[in-house]
């Protein structure tokens, strides 16, 4: 509470454990999630997915993405916010210190899981994820409020899931991510094409801004 009102963070996340969302995968799924080090020696969530190059189901992913500009990683993380984000017993000690009286919990694994290009494997962990956050935000005086993932790559499940959500699940929303898993036609070949098309919806200011100081 802040001066008698009550506060609501409406934007928290949740640091999953991809070996504890194997538990509400289907059997067939379990071992394309779960960790792997990286070449900086950092542990990193890992999802297998289809390789069209191949035919298989043997494309590793690991998120965040260790190495490159933008790409993410886990050094960048305070180590007691991520203990909060990791752990509830954590995160209630870190809301009552704030003052905060609910949070609204998004998934951080599960923005990738709309990207993925295994249709049927991304319906199971979208599945799985929320039965896993909405039995891991159970409890707590109702002060954790989890919020479901679907899975764009089928409208019809994704519809599905939406209403299991909120009507088996009793989530108060649900949310996507904005990545589908469809390459462009020309990819990787496209990306000449792709950074022209950015330099047109991102134009260079420099030659403005020279010409005011000039």
């Amino acid at each position: 509470m802040y001066q008698g009102l009550l506060v609501i963070d409406a934007d928290a996340h949740k640091i999953e454990n991809p070996l504890v969302m194997r538990d509400y995968l289907e059997p067939e799924y379990r071992d394309r999630i779960g960790l792997a080090i990286d070449s900086l020696g950092d542990q990193r969530a890992r999802i297998v997915d289809f390789n069209p190059a191949t035919g298989k189901n043997d494309f590793m992913r690991m998120f965040p993405q260790p190495q490159g500009l933008g790409k993410g990683g886990f050094r960048n993380l305070h180590p007691d916010t991520t203990l909060g984000a990791m752990f509830n017993r954590v995160r209630i000690e870190h809301m009552d210190k704030e003052g905060i009286d609910i949070q609204v919990i998004y998934g951080t694994l599960n923005l990738v899981f709309s990207s993925l290009l295994d249709k049927d494997f991304a319906i199971a962990l979208c599945r799985a994820y929320n039965n896993y956050i909405a039995d891991d935000c159970r409890g707590y005086d109702n002060r954790l409020k989890p919020i479901g993932v679907l899975p764009l790559q089928d409208v019809d499940a994704a519809v599905a899931e939406m209403h299991r959500c909120v009507n088996e699940l009793g989530m108060i929303s649900v949310a996507v991510a904005p990545n589908l898993p469809i390459p462009h036609p020309k990819a990787p070949q496209a990306f000449p094409d792709i950074r022209t098309c950015k330099a047109i919806s991102h134009p260079d200011f420099r030659p403005i801004l020279q010409a005011a100081a000039d």
